[in-house]
Formats: structure tokens, sequence, C-alpha cells
């Protein structure tokens, strides 16, 4: 076999970082320097795929059918009620496409950084994830512990909640308290454990990066193949256990899969494998099928809240499934009507700004369902009150989405250029 070891290409000069100049210099134009230190980096290399935005917006609206009520049996469309319900039940699993995109998003670009400068900046990284995450995430818990308490929506133990659940995620262990004392009540907070657990993810993720960056194929497989049976054990230690639901959902180091399918992904992407292996659109569009019927494997199984041990392969096979869909979409076979259709402005829109429809989406679902029961003749149980209800709570996600990139977020995240390397988005 062909040991292939990861080597960064010589970068072009105007790319290499300038060395730091003699101390006496440094000292004697310290004012000058500062702007330096601070100024973004002059690399022109653009990473990005706007079809993978696409794909982000269908996690998002597996998560969102997943917090609809209940689509509704009854004569005239079993089929489709039947579908829905079966796409509603397992729509958590938009929760790990989410965690397989974001690895490999994140991945690919550190290796883009490294491949491109001959190191990388572990701080300029953490600086990007901060302008990235916290403004919207901080504004959350204001909203969450703050504003809907005051306005009894929904009516809530202020002095439980802040007790079980403030400090926890101010410090981004979120899904730890959401382990010990289930998920909190209100319509914001009991979204943001997965939050905690990408913080998390993010504090190893560039340290193992660094260390793996000129490392063999084997040793990035190896490692994952090692952190994946680990997880595995403690896994099964927490079923056998007992651990009550959520807490194998929400601690990450009991199911790291999803995130290690997106490391996986990025490495034979950057490496060039990935073109090796995805050599025609046949074979990404079958790897696509093969994906999505990996995830729905798993629907004729118990569900994840039941506590059963299927749990043990489930979140393999969800990992398996999201890694062969990335693998589909993020080589340069991707069939043209996939990438047409994903990749469309509008879906590649509304893929960029799914973290502000993920943090807002139920709220408006329980806010449109409290408004219709009231206002409206219609009934959710039946179809024309569900459709109804699901359109304008997707409506009012997407506006309230809106105005959040626009007002809160865009300003963070211009800000957040001037500490990349790899251009990864258009603003």
């Amino acid at each position: 076999m062909r040991r292939f070891v990861y080597a960064p290409t010589q970068p072009p000069p105007h790319a290499v970082p300038t060395p730091p100049p003699p101390l006496a210099d440094a000292l004697a134009s310290a004012t000058a320097a500062v702007p330096r230190a601070i100024a973004p980096p002059s690399a022109t290399a653009r990473f990005y795929l706007p079809h993978l935005d696409g794909l982000r917006f269908v996690a998002f609206l597996l998560v969102f059918a997943h917090h609809l009520p209940q689509a509704p049996e009854g004569r005239g469309a079993e089929a489709l009620g039947t579908v829905l319900r079966t796409v509603q039940a397992w729509g958590w699993t938009g929760v790990e496409i989410f965690f397989a995109l974001s690895a490999y998003l994140v991945t690919a670009l550190l290796l883009k950084e490294h491949a491109a400068t001959g190191r990388m900046s572990v701080w300029r990284f953490y600086v990007r994830r901060s302008l990235r995450i916290w403004p919207l995430y901080y504004f959350a818990l204001l909203l969450g512990f703050a504003v809907l308490p005051a306005l009894e929506w929904p009516p809530v133990d202020h002095a439980d909640l802040l007790r079980e659940h403030l400090a926890a995620f101010v410090v981004f262990a979120g899904n730890l308290a959401t382990a010990i004392h289930s998920y909190p009540p209100g319509y914001v907070l009991n979204l943001l454990w997965s939050v905690s657990a990408e913080e998390q993810f993010y504090l190893v993720l560039p340290l193992a990066v660094l260390a793996l960056a000129r490392a063999p194929l084997r040793a990035w497989v190896g490692v994952a193949a090692a952190v994946s049976l680990a997880g595995l054990a403690l896994r099964a230690a927490a079923l056998h256990g007992q651990w009550p639901h959520p807490a194998i959902w929400v601690l990450q180091f009991l199911r790291p899969d999803a995130f290690l399918a997106g490391i996986v992904v990025a490495v034979l992407h950057v490496r060039g494998d990935l073109a090796r292996i995805v050599a025609s659109p046949a074979t990404a569009a079958a790897l696509a099928l093969a994906g999505a019927a990996a995830i729905a494997s798993i629907t004729p199984f118990p569900n994840l809240h039941t506590g059963s041990w299927h749990a043990l392969w489930q979140f393999p096979a969800i990992a398996l499934g999201a890694g062969l869909l990335l693998a589909a979409l993020a080589g340069p076979h991707v069939p043209r009507t996939l990438a047409r259709t994903l990749g469309s402005s509008a879906l590649a829109w509304l893929g960029k700004v799914s973290f502000g429809l993920y943090v807002y989406h139920y709220l408006a679902v329980r806010s449109t369902q409290a408004l219709l029961a009231h206002w409206s003749p219609l009934d959710a149980a039946a179809w024309p009150g569900w459709i109804v209800h699901a359109a304008v709570a997707l409506a009012c996600a997407v506006a309230m989405a809106a105005l959040s990139y626009r007002l809160l977020e865009r300003p963070f995240l211009d800000l957040k250029t001037r500490y990349e390397w790899i251009r990864s988005r258009p603003a």
C-alpha cells in the first residue's frame, strides 16, 4: 500500500506571514506593530461549496419537523401521514448531520490553512469561532433566562431554571446540566445544549489537527477508530447503568461518531484522496443514496428516548450516512442536478442563516401553535390546520433568523474575516 504523508505546498511569497522583527525594532515601533498584528492575512484563497449550505438547510428541516405537532392521521393522506410521522420521530438526526458538516468544514479550513502557510494559528481559530458563535448564543441565553421568563412564555420556575442551568450554559457546559437536570424549560434554551457540545469539540479539534497535520492517512483513521470505540464502550456503560434520557443524546463523549465522520471526509478531501474515491457523478450519486439509506435504516427500531441498546449501532449508522453524504457532495463530481438544487441561491441563503433558524425555530413553532389555537378556526389535528401551522411557523423562523443575521451576526462575521486565512463563505 502506498504511504502518503501529508506535506503542505510552498505558499506564494505574498501569502507567507512576515517574520517578526528583531526585539529592538519591535520595541521601537510598538505602536505601529499593533495594527499589523491584527490585520487580515493577504490570503485570497476561498473554500466554499454552496450545496453544503443547502444540505445544512435540509438538516434544519429535519429538526424543524421533529418539533412540529404530530402530522394528522386519518383518511385521504395515510401514506403521506405515515412518512411525515416517521420523519418527525427521527428528525433529531438532523442535528447529527449538523455536527458532521461542522466538523468537516472546520477541519478542512484548518488543513487548508496549514497547507497554504506551513503552520496553523490556534488562537485565530478560537477568535473566529467566538465571533461566529458567541453573539447569537449569548443573545439566546438572554432570551431564555430573562426575557421569555419575564413574559411568562412559557411559565417556568425561574429560580430553579437559574440555579440548575444558568452557570453551566454561560460557560458552554449546558449539555452537562441537561444530562443531569433534563432539558431546561422554555422554547429557546432546550436547543442550546448542542452549542455547548460543539464548543467543547472546538476546544480539542485544532490541537488534534495540529498534531496530525503531517501524519499519514492511517494515523487519522486509527485515531478516529480509537475515539469511536471509546465512545461505544462509554455508551454501553451508560446504557447498562440505565442513564435517563437525554444524557446519552447530549453528552458528546458518549457518541462522537458524527464529528469523526466529518473529520475523516475533510482529511480525504484536502489530501486529494476524495477525488480519487468519488471519481464520477454516478459514484457520487450512489454514495448520496447510500448515505440516505444508512440514516433511514435506524427508523424501524426503537427510538433514542427509549434507552434501547440499539443506540449502540444507531449513532455509527447515522454518522456513516452523514459521512457518505458529505463525501458525495464535497468531491469534484457532484451530480449536476443535486448540486444545482442544493446550491440554489434560495437554499444556500437559508443554509447560511441556519444557525438562527435552529435557535429560533422552536419558539416560532410554539408561538404559532398558541396564536392559531386562539385566533384560527383551523384545527392543527387536521391536515389544513397542520399545514398552515407548519408554513406559518417556518415563515416566522426564517424572518427571525434573517433579522438576527443582518442585525446581530453579520457585524461580527465581518470582523471574523480579519482572522481568516481561507475565506469560507460570502457575506
